[in-house]
């Protein structure tokens, strides 16, 4: 196991210094990467993540075993990075573990929901699996869910959980119910110690999926997702409202204006109980999809529905008489990270689209709000090097404050980001590195308000690399008359050389000696304000 952390004017102690140093925008803005490589350089990628009060922050993914398959590794960090401790959970059949979703309880107790697989024969089957850590990273106790399917069709896979004020726990899945059912709504209630308090399905003749679950100030539970329910070609939204002890209150069925496919991913709640429903909906029979989003009222009577043309949801947030939606708006040349406000009332406020500086698809992963109701969102976002982190600040009025990406070098793609007390964002995800495969990528921005993105000034710089016999000629060229930076890092990531002066626009030429370099992969990075570019190099003599 190595741990990689890149830390801004701070000393390091513990930890390797690798990779590079990301430029510093006006403001410092961030405070720390950190890189996890698990077991002998095979695949990792941390999944979500979550802070508590003292902003210490969890991290879990899957990561691949020396002798097992993919395991759920969890990682305690503190507020400036350094590892307080790691965990790793391989389940009974030593098969792959991967988890949806961690929480933290009142007391700081951590909950990770996921599924754990396990082989009969030659079919590999599934069960939900909840694991409780204390703040020391004891593991409390493992739960499994077991649904009822026949041995020929055995799959339950968990997709989210939440906490209530009493300290229960519910998990959500979706659950094979046999071969008449095929996939049902699970929803099971457990209390602190482990214990099933009770479990309920909600099936229909074919696929039920939950997605989102969510309670109101009464512990009252609400699941949404899709269901088959409309029959063999239909596909609808359903959300379920339970009492807290399992009691259904409503069942809420949306089918779109094609009355073909529809899927609810995300749902949210107002201070009246009002719930929000937001997913993608087939708007005609040639395919055409939108985001449809669906008030109802506390009784489950729908009050309106709003519908974006050519776009897909990912998340839904509400505060006071605000929704927020994040999607993806559907182009000719792929699709851009979209984000609509709405009114109490259903009607559109603002929408914002991001287009990276590729060509490609940019995905939406995760909105999340300020107590200043400023939204920050994530994506995935095609660059240079393949797929980029990108984190965007809005404020309540639609305007972009800044744009954050980070490319380690090859694809990087964020899954989840929180903020903590003080207003730093904190993003983690998967990310590829030649040497070591996937890893978790986990970054910590602070949010000071002397930031300011001028986008005017954001442009793309040229970096080449020429091999030659005794030396490794460097041009680069520069859109402007700018101070500018390259730096030189060994294979073991230590900075070894730094050329740092205020260039000409233009092109330029930057010479350095094979025979003061050892054998390796090297690392290069040109920076200008608002711009960098990376790339690795052999060298072999």
């Amino acid at each position: 196991m190595k741990i990689k952390i890149i830390k801004l004017s701070k000393k390091i102690n513990k930890f390797i210094l690798v990779g590079f140093l990301f430029f510093n925008l006006i403001g410092s803005s961030q405070e720390w990467v950190i890189r996890y490589n698990g077991e002998d350089n095979l695949p990792d990628g941390a999944k979500a993540i979550v802070i508590d009060r003292n902003g210490n922050i969890y991290v879990t993914g899957a990561s691949t075993g020396r002798n097992s398959f993919l395991d759920i590794v969890t990682i305690k960090y503190r507020p400036n990075g350094e590892v307080c401790w790691i965990t790793r959970f391989n389940g009974p059949d030593n098969y792959d573990d991967i988890p949806a979703k961690l929480i933290l309880d009142k007391k700081g107790n951590l909950y990770i929901t996921g599924t754990t697989y396990y082989r009969r024969g030659m079919i590999v089957e599934s069960d939900f699996v909840t694991l409780k850590y204390d703040t020391s990273g004891n593991l409390i106790w493992v739960v499994f869910y077991d649904g009822p399917g026949s041995s020929y069709y055995d799959y339950d896979q968990a997709v989210s959980l939440i906490t209530d004020s009493l300290g229960n726990i519910y998990v959500i899945g979706q659950s094979s119910g046999g071969i008449s059912t095929f996939l049902d709504y699970a929803l099971i209630k457990y209390d602190s110690l482990g214990r099933t308090l009770w479990v309920r399905r909600y099936e229909t003749e074919y696929w039920d999926q939950p997605w989102d679950i969510i309670l109101d100030d009464s512990n009252n539970i609400y699941i949404t997702g899709g269901s088959g329910g409309g029959g063999p070609t239909h596909y609808d939204y359903l959300t379920l409202k339970y009492s807290q002890d399992g009691v259904l209150l409503g069942a809420m069925l949306y089918s779109g204006p094609a009355l073909n496919f529809d899927v609810a991913r995300a749902l949210s709640l107002d201070y009246q109980k009002n719930i929000y429903v937001t997913g993608t909906s087939w708007l005609s029979s040639n395919g055409r999809m939108g985001i449809v989003t669906i008030k109802y009222n506390p009784e489950g009577r729908m009050v309106w529905e709003a519908i974006y043309p050519d776009a897909e949801a990912q998340d839904i947030l509400v505060k006071g008489n605000n929704i927020y939606i994040l999607g993806n708006a559907i182009t000719a040349s792929g699709s851009d990270i979209l984000l609509v406000k709405y009114n109490s009332n259903g009607s559109e406020i603002w929408s914002q689209t991001y287009n990276g500086p590729v060509s490609g698809d940019d995905y939406g992963v995760k909105i999340v709000l300020d107590n200043l109701e400023n939204i920050y969102l994530t994506g995935i976002s095609p660059g240079e090097n393949g797929n980029d982190y990108v984190i965007i600040k809005y404020d309540s009025g639609g305007q972009r404050l800044w744009i954050r990406r980070y490319d380690w070098g090859n694809d990087d793609n964020p899954y989840d980001i929180e903020i903590d007390t003080f207003n730093n964002i904190l993003i983690t995800g998967e990310s590829y590195d030649t040497l070591t495969s996937w890893d978790y990528l986990t970054i910590k921005y602070s949010n000071t308000s002397e930031i300011v993105e001028k986008e005017n000034l954001i442009s793309k710089i040229d970096l080449k690399i020429i091999q030659e016999l005794e030396i490794i000629k460097i041009e680069y060229w520069l859109p402007r008359k700018t101070k500018m930076a390259l730096k030189f890092y060994n294979p073991l990531g230590k900075l070894v050389k730094i050329i740092s002066k205020i260039e000409e626009k233009g092109n330029h030429t930057e010479y350095l000696r094979k025979n003061n370099l050892n054998n390796g992969i090297y690392l290069l990075v040109l920076e200008i304000p608002y711009s960098k570019i990376i790339k690795k190099f052999p060298v072999l003599k």
